[in-house]
């Protein structure tokens, strides 16, 4: 056996104490960044913002629940990474609708901050 193959062998007792790991249950955890969790989430929440400042009952049927639509899928394909944080799918459920609404609620304040704007540099 040549000398750099020798540091490779595995002796008896070490592949019996790695059975005995594996019996023992235990297991590993994916440790990822919340901020990175919400990294991935922010340009949506941008866009949504910006879509709901604009007051407009057409706009909002034609731009807005498409919209509505393509999150909720984006969000549904994100839910493998969110679950490894051992975030379950009711509190995960409940929090987008949650930001859902709050995004709602700022657009109406930030719709009328644009108008006024638009108003004075016109």
């Amino acid at each position: 056996m040549a000398w750099h193959t020798k540091k490779l062998t595995v002796r008896k007792g070490e592949h019996v104490m790695y059975a005995e790991f594996l019996q023992l249950g235990e297991t590993y955890h994916i440790t990822i960044s919340k901020r990175l969790l919400f990294r991935t989430l922010l340009p949506f929440w941008i866009e949504l913002l910006a879509l709901f400042s604009i007051r407009n009952k057409v706009f909002f049927g034609y731009i807005v629940l498409p919209n509505l639509m393509l999150y909720g899928l984006f969000v549904y394909m994100i839910y493998d990474i969110w679950k490894q944080c051992s975030i379950s799918p009711k509190a995960y459920i409940v929090f987008h609708v949650a930001v859902i609404i709050i995004l709602k609620i700022l657009g109406i304040p930030f719709g009328h901050f644009l108008e006024v704007l638009w108003i004075l540099c016109t």
